[in-house]
C-alpha cells in the first residue's frame, strides 16, 4: 500500500492555541503531515500517590510504625518518614492517629490495582522520524478546505452562515516514506506524557520529573493496548507560526494540539528549512522579510550560504560527518554563525539565538546516536534500592562520580549532573529522547562496565570533557528560554569551535584539535 501524501489528504483542526494572544492577521497558517493510528488504549489518569506516599500509606494500613521500623524499611531518614505521614494527614488519606481513612483505602486501591477504563482515541506519528507525537485525542474535529481561483490550498475558518478564507502552507514529507505501527509501551507513553503536559499548563505548575515516565509500565495495560485500524490514515495537522511581541520578537510553532508553543514542531520546522526553499522562504517572510524573498540575489546568498556551511562542516569533521543524525542541525548551526559574522555588532538576537539552539540540537542529536549504538537500558539501578529511587542525594552522587573516575573523567562532575534525580536519569536511560545532560551521565554509568565504549576514548583524550560539554550546554539551554542570557557575537566563533570538538570527539571523526 503507498502511503504518499498528497495536497488533497483531510485536515485536522484539532484547535492550535498560542501562549499569548495572536491577531489572525499575523499568523502563517501551515499543515503538517502525520500518520493517524485509531487504537484503544487505557484512560490516563492523575497519579494520587508518588512511591513513598504509596509505600507509606500501604504500610499504615498493615500497622507498621512508620517512624522507627517504616523508616528503616524504606531506607529514608525519620524526619522524611514524619514529612510523608504530615503530607498523607493533609490529603485526608491518613486520621489523627495515622490509620487509613477509607479515602485513602479507596486511592491506595486504585494505585494497586489497574482500574482504567479503555478509551477509544488517536495517536500520530511523524512521517521522519517515526517518532509518536506525545499526544494522545479522543476526539477529531475535520478542517473544511478549498482552493482560490489560482488553485492554491485554503482552509475554511470561522461559522457556516459567515465563512473566510486562509492561505496556508502545505508541508509534504518525502514519498518513499513508511509507517512503523507503534507499540503499545509507545501508544502509552504518548498517552501519558499528553496527560502530564495538560496538568502543567492547565494547573500551571512546573513539576518536576514525573516519576510515571521512568516507573516501568504494567503488563496488563500493555496488554489492553490494540490498534483497531491496521493501517494508518494520511491526514495534516493544521497549526500556525507566530511571533512573541512582547519579548524580543522569537517566533514560535503553535502545538497541534492546542498546547501553546511547541518547541518539538519549530525544531522539525527548522530541520525541514535545511531541505526545502519553499518552507526557508515561507518563515523568512513571515518574519518580515519578504524584502529578502523578493530579491533574486538575496536569494542566490541563502542558497549559497546554506552551501557554504555544509562545506565547512565537511571540512571540521571530515566528509564523513554527512551520515551523522546531527548534520542538518550543525549545518543550521553554522549557517547561523556566518550570518553573525556578517551582520557583526548589528546582528539580531533571533540569529545568535537560533545559532545556540542549533548547537544544543546537534550535540543531543550525536549523545542519542551513541546511545542507540551503546544500550544505557538499566543504568539507573546503581541509584535505585528495590526498584525505588535511592533517597540519598549526597549517596547517588558519589555514585554518579565514582563511575566518571572509572571511565577517565575528572571528577566531581558538574552539579547539574552529580544532582541529578534518579528517575530523570531513569527516563533517558531507557527512551532515547532524553535531554543532553541525563543522557550522557547515562551513557558514563554504561561506559564503566564496558572498555569498547566510545566515552573511554573521549576521557582518555580529554579528562575535562564533561564539564566543557556541560557548560556547552547550558548555553543552549539558557538561548531555548525568550528570557535566557545570549551568547555575545563577539564569542560565537569560538563557541562554534567548541561544538565542533565536542562532536569530533565523540563520534571518532576528528580526535585532535
Amino acid at each position: 500500500m503507498a502511503f504518499v501524501f498528497q495536497r488533497e489528504d483531510p485536515v485536522l483542526d484539532l484547535g492550535p492555541k498560542a501562549h499569548i494572544r495572536v491577531e489572525w492577521n499575523q499568523r502563517q497558517y501551515l499543515l503538517w503531515p502525520a500518520w493517524r493510528y485509531r487504537v484503544a488504549a487505557p484512560e490516563v489518569r492523575p497519579r494520587q500517590l508518588n512511591i513513598l506516599q504509596k509505600a507509606v500509606l500501604g504500610m499504615c494500613r498493615a500497622g507498621v510504625s512508620i517512624a522507627d521500623e517504616g523508616a528503616q524499611m524504606l531506607h529514608v531518614h525519620r524526619d522524611l518518614a514524619a514529612f510523608i505521614l504530615a503530607e498523607l494527614k493533609e490529603k485526608a488519606f491518613l486520621d489523627q492517629r495515622g490509620l487509613p481513612t477509607a479515602r485513602g483505602l479507596e486511592a491506595l486501591r486504585d494505585e494497586t490495582i489497574d482500574l482504567q477504563a479503555t478509551v477509544v482515541g488517536h495517536v500520530f506519528q511523524d512521517p521522519w522520524s517515526r517518532d509518536l507525537w506525545p499526544r494522545f485525542v479522543s476526539k477529531i474535529n475535520w478542517c473544511e478546505v478549498d482552493t482560490d481561483k489560482d488553485g492554491r490550498l485554503q482552509i475554511v475558518m470561522g461559522s457556516k452562515g459567515n465563512p473566510w478564507y486562509q492561505s496556508v502552507f502545505v508541508q509534504l514529507p518525502p514519498p518513499d516514506g513508511t509507517p512503523l505501527p507503534p507499540s503499545p509501551a509507545e501508544i502509552l507513553k504518548a498517552s501519558r506524557r499528553h496527560w502530564n503536559e495538560l496538568r502543567r499548563r492547565v494547573a500551571l505548575e512546573a513539576p518536576e520529573e514525573d516519576d510515571s515516565l521512568a516507573t516501568p509500565t504494567s503488563p496488563s495495560l500493555i496488554d489492553r493496548v490494540s490498534m483497531i485500524d491496521s493501517t494508518p490514515g494520511l491526514v495534516f495537522l493544521m497549526t500556525y507560526l507566530y511571533c512573541d511581541q512582547s519579548g524580543d520578537g522569537d517566533w514560535h510553532a503553535c502545538d497541534p494540539f492546542g498546547l501553546g508553543s511547541s518547541p518539538r514542531l519549530r525544531r522539525a520546522i527548522e530541520q525541514r528549512m535545511g531541505e526545502s526553499q519553499t518552507l526557508l522562504k515561507v518563515v523568512e517572510l513571515f518574519l518580515g522579510r519578504s524584502r529578502i524573498a523578493e530579491n533574486e540575489d538575496e536569494l542566490r546568498r541563502i542558497r549559497q550560504l546554506r552551501t557554504e556551511a555544509e562545506l565547512t562542516v565537511m571540512s571540521k569533521l571530515t566528509t564523513s560527518c554527512k551520515e551523522l543524525a546531527a548534520f542538518e542541525a550543525l549545518v543550521s548551526m553554522e549557517a547561523a554563525r556566518k550570518r553573525a559574522n556578517d551582520l557583526g555588532e548589528a546582528c539580531f538576537q533571533d540569529t545568535l539565538r537560533q545559532f545556540a539552539w542549533h548547537s544544543r540540537i546537534a550535540l543531543e542529536a550525536v549523545l542519542h546516536e551513541m546511545q542507540k549504538r551503546f544500550p544505557t537500558a538499566g543504568a539507573w539501578k546503581l541509584v535505585y534500592v528495590n526498584g525505588h529511587p535511592h533517597p540519598d542525594r549526597g549517596r547517588n552522587a558519589n555514585v554518579y562520580n565514582a563511575n566518571a573516575k572509572i571511565v577517565g573523567f575528572e571528577t566531581p562532575l558538574p552539579c547539574s549532573m552529580s544532582n541529578m534525580r534518579p528517575g530523570t536519569l531513569k527516563s533517558a536511560a531507557d527512551h532515547p529522547d532524553g535531554g543532553a545532560r541525563a543522557t550522557l551521565l547515562a551513557s558514563v554509568l554504561a561506559a564503566s562496565e564496558r572498555v569498547d565504549h566510545p566515552l573511554r576514548r573521549v576521557a582518555s583524550v580529554n579528562p575535562r570533557f564533561i564539564d566543557e560539554l556541560d557548560r556547552l550546554i547550558q548555553i543552549g539551554d539558557d538561548a531555548a528560554h525568550p528570557d535566557g542570557p545570549l551568547l555575545p557575537q563577539a564569542e560565537v566563533n569560538t563557541f562554534a569551535d567548541d561544538i565542533y570538538r565536542m562532536v569530533g570527539l565523540l563520534t571518532g571523526l576528528k580526535e585532535r584539535w
